[in-house]
């Protein structure tokens, strides 16, 4: 059984880093870095202005068709790029500051590192929502596309005597109208005039660490946050009781999580009439009830004549706690965590998809100066599209007993 958390997840980055294994990131999930297009607009909150600014952006430099970190620098500011210092070296230097000229070179090496170091940031802080919906990359996307032209094509084989017989043609999926509107989350902030191209830098990395926290704990808030609050768990058989049969608080909790599983045998999908397979489930739930829930997974005796088999059906936990970002003003983000109350069983399944047209985005000014850059406005954004239908057919709320 695989345990997965926000907080295991970069602990294991971490370990592979002191133990001297790298980590490969992919193209698609390298931070993009262009020249401006929705910064001036994301403040209205207009997402069809927004969108329809992406076409006009275009890229600083090319994205690396993937990208190997191996956790020697702690920044992308301290990366030496392209055969030249690091960024944070010329600066200590003064090769790089606002009463030197600054060759064009060295700009594209600071948006080189502005892409490592956020990059470097967003990966060693993961999600884990990919671990519930399938995650698919549509860079040519509209903002409005029906899903049918992004659900895989629907084929049949069959015997063919090579004499002139037709051949069936694959066809888009049926019966499937929906769409999905693509939405755009941004967020900016405004330098101020710092004394000098050093003081920048570091603020820089300080700017770069809070948008990699904000971008993966919001990104997964989107995708977890439509489970806990669908409404028609009261119906159709879609939440499983709490046992009140079982001798102590383990026997409790195996029972419930048994009915929980045929309960979820019991359901067939909306859409195809498929029955669900219950095996090879998805545990969503908190850290507190993932500890309790191990305790009973492998199975137990309760006597010599009373013995529970290990709970096979279940193989992944997905732990998913509160979080928030707590801002200076007094104002504070509260990211909703699953609680310890309720969990949720989930079939993995084709009508929980998550759709990126792009990903982490930073805008920054393609003729820059270093006075106006210490000035300007900056904008991070992404742009996704949610399909999350299959949270009515493939989830299974579950009501835990007291473990006391």
């Amino acid at each position: 059984m695989k345990t997965y958390s926000r907080a295991l997840l970069q602990e294991q980055i971490e370990t592979k880093f002191s133990e001297g294994r790298t980590h490969n990131v992919p193209s698609k999930d390298i931070v993009q870095v262009t020249t401006p297009a929705i910064r001036n607009i994301f403040r209205q909150g207009d997402q069809g202005r927004m969108f329809a600014a992406l076409g006009a952006s275009r890229p600083l430099g090319a994205r690396p068709s993937s990208l190997i970190l191996s956790g020697k620098y702690a920044s992308g500011f301290d990366v030496p790029l392209n055969g030249r210092p690091s960024i944070n070296e010329r600066i200590a230097k003064g090769q790089f500051s606002a009463s030197a000229h600054t060759l064009p070179e060295n700009w594209q090496d600071l948006f080189d590192a502005l892409r490592l170091d956020l990059t470097m940031k967003k990966e060693t802080r993961p999600t884990v929502r990919q671990f519930i919906y399938n995650m698919v990359d549509v860079p040519n996307a509209t903002q409005l596309m029906k899903l049918s032209n992004l659900l895989p094509y629907a084929f049949e084989f069959k015997k063919n005597t090579g004499n002139g017989d037709a051949v069936p043609l694959g066809e888009t999926r049926g019966r499937i109208e929906d769409s999905v509107e693509f939405f755009i989350k941004a967020t900016g902030f405004t330098y101020t005039l710092l004394a000098s191209m050093f003081d920048m830098a570091l603020d820089m990395g300080r700017v770069n660490d809070g948008v990699s926290v904000s971008y993966n704990l919001q990104r997964d808030d989107d995708a977890i946050a439509p489970i806990l609050n669908y409404d028609g768990y009261g119906s159709g058989g879609k939440t499983t009781a709490a046992d009140t049969s079982g001798a102590n608080p383990q026997e409790k909790w195996y029972i419930t999580f048994m009915k929980a599983v045929d309960d979820m045998a019991k359901r067939k999908e909306s859409v195809f009439g498929n029955k669900i397979q219950a095996k090879d489930l998805i545990l969503l739930c908190s850290s507190n009830t993932a500890r309790h829930y191990r305790h009973v997974a492998r199975g137990f005796a309760i006597s010599v004549d009373k013995t529970y088999p290990a709970l096979t059906d279940i193989t992944t936990i997905v732990e998913y706690d509160d979080d928030q970002i707590v801002f200076n003003s007094g104002k504070v983000l509260k990211f909703e965590g699953v609680g310890d109350t309720y969990a949720y069983l989930i079939k993995k399944n084709d009508l929980m998809n998550i759709y990126t047209k792009r990903g982490l985005t930073v805008e920054v000014d393609n003729t820059p100066d270093v006075l106006t850059l210490a000035q300007a406005e900056k904008a991070w954004y992404y742009s996704e599209a949610i399909y999350d239908r299959g949270i009515a057919d493939y989830v299974q709320r579950v009501t835990l007993p007291s473990w006391y």
